[in-house]
């Protein structure tokens, strides 16, 4: 069984047939699990923030809570949006991190996910079958009804963290 002595694990890779000699067993497969039985969610409003996504049922730690999604748009492309204005739904990705994924006009629920600087869930990249992906998991159980949230790095939407609009006791 795959585990924390796994290289794909390690550098969050998906294990299939051609990365894993496990076989059936290889348990370094959380998209094959997610792409079958995604968790139940929701987005409605919050009382900080406008929009946020919560959870329709109980999430174990480790699990892919949803897949972050948009247009692939280069470093010329987000400088155009930046100063066009208007909130952006921005994450950085790939080798470098000079690709960005914009959830502004090709999303899905994922665009939802506030800020927090106590999250319950955190955003990994990880290549499967050659593709990268951006998950976003939970660090922890999180319960029917809790909001789902993730830190967006000392500087998101390329600002200094707002933490007035944090959902964190200690900000």
């Amino acid at each position: 069984m795959c585990g924390f002595r796994c290289r794909n694990f390690r550098r969050f890779v998906e294990c299939d047939v051609d990365t894993c000699d496990v076989g059936r067993y290889c348990s370094n497969r959380p998209w094959a699990v997610f792409d079958k039985a995604a968790p139940a969610l929701e987005t409605r409003a919050t009382e900080r923030v406008g929009q946020g996504v919560f959870a329709l049922e109980d999430i174990e730690a480790g699990v892919i809570v949803c897949e972050y999604i948009g247009e692939i748009i280069g470093e010329a492309e987000r400088q155009h949006r930046r100063k066009l204005g208007g909130r952006q739904f921005l994450m950085a990705y790939g080798e470098g991190r000079f690709r960005f994924i914009d959830a502004g006009y090709l999303g899905n629920i994922s665009r939802f996910c506030n800020h927090s600087c106590q999250p319950n869930s955190r955003a990994e990249q990880w290549t499967v079958k050659g593709v990268y992906r951006i998950a976003i998991v939970a660090l922890l159980h999180i319960k029917t009804g809790e909001e789902i949230t993730f830190d967006y790095g000392p500087d998101y939407l390329f600002e200094r963290c707002r933490c007035s609009s944090c959902f964190a006791a200690s900000c």
